[in-house]
């Protein structure tokens, strides 16, 4: 996690932040939002994805005007990728008959090679409605079509903007997923520098620099995402240091956080409901196993060989059990436990390039870095021992192929749901 650490409640005052206002000249990704003294009653209140913006003029679609026909009616094999209230939107009032649709990627998704998909920005892309709708299937939330667009000749849109007519914020893929019915125009507003009359002011917080804001936003995407994969089990929210956050707190929080540059104190959650929270790694390595191919025999490693390496390190270490009190049998389960969960993430994440764990330790407050093999053996030696050898981090370190505890949980867990869902799909089917 990037920028959410500035959500959990802290003493410390906010640090000197540049002011750098998004503009349209970053062309995709930006939303345009109406003004709210804008009169034309066809765009009061509008949100406009900008989809092009260029010498040659703009292109955009507005988000939130439902139109009437259904999507099941006018594209029928779109149908189950469109996002509520699966019905066209009304883009604008250009080329009325022709259609325009834009998708809400899954995180971490490559567009390399796929026929029919265009990424816009970081999480949306433009889909050719005349592609496979099910070989684009594993890489999206969802779409949304819309008829008609609007247009702009060059130099017309900023000029607009000049005036005050559009405000512009930046966009986030959930706001393809947003339903048309409910208020999206408060909701994007509320990422635009002109919704924070403060500042400037004396006293007042310094808004976040280009980097800071750009780490709020993807932030605020991936929070979109983890709702949308973990909700149905039961989750509620995050846990961020032992402060609890349900989504929409959170959500609100962040958005604060990149409008303002701070946010207002956290009232946590009943403690009861704790178990219902899980940490951002946990919410990462859930997301990052949704493009796994279960198909594929590689996905799963054989841990013979790694075994045996295993096997040899513990012969090549000074054992001495007199050295450590014995676990008990409770010590016992949970460690066996443990090496059963090491032994499982190594088979499922090794084959990804993940080489081992990384363990923060709570005497010394350092993260250690642990290769799959020589966790494996401590955990062992703790079992038979006692007590495990010191282990110093291996030389060189590549710190992005080692995870979390957590996020090697969440991709487990993520995996054995597909698993499961698969089963209940083939019995239903048999």
């Amino acid at each position: 996690m990037s920028a959410t650490a500035d959500v959990v409640d802290t003493q410390q005052p906010p640090t000197t932040r540049r002011l750098l206002p998004p503009t349209i000249a970053q062309g995709n990704g930006v939303l345009l939002v109406a003004a709210p003294d804008l009169s034309e009653p066809t765009l009061q209140r509008t949100v406009i994805y900008l989809v092009q913006h260029n010498e040659h003029g703009s292109i955009g679609v507005v988000l939130n005007r439902p139109g009437m026909a259904s999507v099941h009616d006018s594209l029928p094999e779109w149908a189950d990728l469109a996002t509520t209230p699966h019905v066209l939107g009304i883009g604008g009032p250009a080329q009325p008959d022709s259609t325009l649709c834009l998708a809400a990627l899954r995180g971490n998704v490559q567009l390399d090679g796929v026929p029919g998909v265009r990424r816009l920005d970081r999480r949306i892309a433009q889909v050719d409605l005349e592609a496979d709708p099910e070989s684009i299937r594993p890489l999206i939330h969802g779409v949304r079509i819309f008829t008609g667009y609007c247009g702009w000749s060059t130099g017309e849109l900023q000029r607009a903007v000049d005036d005050g007519a559009w405000h512009v914020a930046p966009a986030l893929f959930s706001d393809l997923l947003y339903p048309m019915h409910m208020d999206l125009w408060s909701h994007a507003f509320s990422r635009t520098y002109q919704a924070s009359p403060s500042v400037g002011e004396a006293g007042a917080p310094t808004p976040l620099n280009a980097d800071e804001r750009q780490s709020v936003l993807e932030d605020l995407d991936d929070l979109s995402e983890f709702a949308i994969l973990l909700s149905p089990y039961g989750i509620r929210g995050v846990n961020l240091d032992e402060q609890y956050y349900d989504w929409d707190q959170l959500r609100v929080r962040l958005l604060y956080l990149f409008r303002d540059g701070q946010v207002g104190r956290h009232v946590p959650p009943d403690p009861l409901a704790r178990n219902s929270y899980v940490s951002w790694d946990y919410c990462r390595g859930y997301r990052d196993n949704g493009l796994a191919e279960l198909g594929d025999d590689t996905v799963f490693n054989d841990l013979t060989a790694s075994t045996a390496e295993v096997d040899e390190l513990l012969r090549s270490r000074d054992l001495s059990p007199e050295s450590a009190d014995p676990l008990n049998e409770h010590e016992r389960l949970i460690v066996r436990e443990d090496l059963a969960d090491v032994e499982l993430a190594q088979a499922i994440l090794e084959p990804r390039g993940i080489v081992g764990q990384v363990i923060r330790c709570d005497e010394c407050q350092r993260d250690h870095h642990y290769p799959w093999v020589i966790l494996r053996a401590n955990l062992r030696q703790l079992l038979e021992h006692g007590t495990a050898t010191p282990h110093e981090n291996p030389a060189p370190l590549d710190l992005e192929a080692y995870a979390t505890r957590d996020y090697c949980r969440g991709f487990i867990d993520s995996i054995t749901r597909m698993l499961d869902s698969e089963k209940a799909s083939h019995t239903t089917t048999d």
